[in-house]
């Protein structure tokens, strides 16, 4: 399969308070879904803010999607936009909020580049082959990590993260809890 790719990135300066950068791909490459010639975008948009010395924000932005060269469909797409703040209260306190949402949907396969024939993919619980049939996940992750340092090599974490799963994407309004954890950690360094 030939490829042709256009490929754009550039970049802020590194300014005291901002910085920003975006890298754009675009062009014909693989399909890696139907493993076929498609019409393909991946972009990231990056931005860091630090409002004051204590407090520092990252946002980013990336999307991948697939369109099929024969009819311009839309095979797959995935959009993650991340947020993370990070807090230093005091020399030795920080606090860290992450928050991030993984988009993606994906069209029935198909045997795009001969047959059109749908595609089928092997089914572990059932041992048999099954289509491949359109489908969408939509998964936010919410993570927030305490972090305590009162001497140099003395460390104690806590952390606490959950995933949780919505119907439509992007939404905030119908978001189920999936999974929980929570980390505790500590360390301590002996001198002699």
């Amino acid at each position: 399969m030939p490829n042709f790719d256009y490929v754009l990135q550039g970049s802020t300066p590194r300014w005291s308070g901002f910085d920003g950068s975006l890298s754009l791909i675009w062009g014909k490459d693989e399909n890696f879904f139907e493993w076929a010639s498609a019409d393909i975008i991946y972009a990231t948009l990056a931005a860091n803010w630090r409002p004051t010395e204590r407090l520092r924000v990252n946002g980013t932005y990336r999307h991948q999607q697939f369109d099929r060269r024969t009819d311009g469909s839309t095979v797959g797409v995935r959009r993650i936009p991340r947020i993370k703040l990070e807090y230093q209260v005091a020399r030795p306190l920080f606090v860290r909020l992450v928050g991030e949402y993984d988009a993606s949907r994906q069209d029935s396969l198909r045997d795009d580049s001969r047959t059109n024939a749908p595609l089928l993919i092997h089914d572990a619980s059932s041992g048999q082959y099954v289509r491949a049939l359109a489908g969408a996940e939509n998964r936010f992750r919410g993570d927030v990590l305490l972090s305590y340092q009162p001497t140099p090599g003395t460390v104690f974490f806590l952390g606490d993260g959950s995933t949780s799963m919505e119907p439509d994407a992007l939404r905030f309004n119908r978001l189920r809890r999936v999974s929980d954890g929570l980390v505790v950690k500590g360390s301590y360094l002996f001198r002699m």
